[in-house]
């Protein structure tokens, strides 16, 4: 029988049944958990990793002085160092744009969505979205576990509600391209012997990439009139 049980540690188990028993860390050990996070990207500031690889790369370059080398801690506890662990900090810096682009559609929508059914679904979304990222600052759910499709669900969903009049221009990649890449490399230029610079700079870079994204090179439409609940402007 499949039970809430079973399925839950279907979803989180990390399938290596070998794997070493996983830690309970304290504020000491996330501490240094970050510090061999921040080393990691210090060395691979442009690739990361690879996706759910920290623990692997850890346990070779970067053992545990307090837990002692047998130590397995799977992610870095931090959402963000985790983007960048996993990704680069060029993947840093579109996540936090993302969610900057994702934060400022759901502005947007509610102001245009009329009904308040739409509205309480944008509220509850955001609110996932956002309870999300607080928990993501001494814990992480990786972009590559299995439950992390929700998140993605979630931005969808976000920009579903948040549909545009067709007549406004789209983003324009290119020039989304390129700034990403110009904040991507501004951010790894400042790594040099503490990775927390370059961490810094890729957030901020983020935000100011998805507020580019969403209202400059996206404006919202001038004069439209609220969307009720069948997808149709009031008249």
């Amino acid at each position: 029988a499949i039970g809430p049980q079973p399925l839950g540690e279907a979803l989180l188990d990390s399938g290596d049944s070998a794997a070493p028993s996983r830690l309970n860390l304290d504020l000491a050990g996330r501490k240094e958990v970050w510090s061999r996070a921040l080393y990691a990207i210090q060395d691979f500031p442009f690739t990361g990793v690879g996706l759910n690889q920290f623990d692997a790369v850890a346990d070779l370059l970067y053992p545990s002085l307090i837990y002692g080398p047998e130590s397995h801690v799977v992610h870095t506890h931090n959402l963000y160092l985790q983007a960048a662990v996993d990704f680069g900090l060029g993947g840093l810096v579109a996540y936090v744009a993302l969610l900057t682009s994702a934060g400022i559609v759901a502005i947007r929508a509610y102001r245009a969505l009329g009904d308040s059914f739409n509205r309480a679904l944008l509220l509850g979304l955001v609110a996932g979205l956002l309870a999300h990222q607080i928990f993501g600052l001494a814990d992480a759910i990786t972009l590559g576990a299995k439950p992390s499709f929700e998140w993605w669900v979630y931005l969808g969903l976000i920009a579903a509600l948040g549909r545009r009049d067709p007549r406004q221009p789209r983003v324009r990649t290119l020039e989304g391209l390129g700034l990403w890449l110009a904040v991507s490399l501004l951010a790894i230029s400042v790594v040099g012997d503490d990775a927390i610079w370059g961490v810094g700079l890729a957030v901020i870079g983020g935000c100011a990439l998805g507020f580019a994204m969403t209202l400059w090179f996206n404006p919202a439409p001038a004069h439209l009139p609220p969307i009720d609940g069948d997808g149709a402007g009031a008249v």
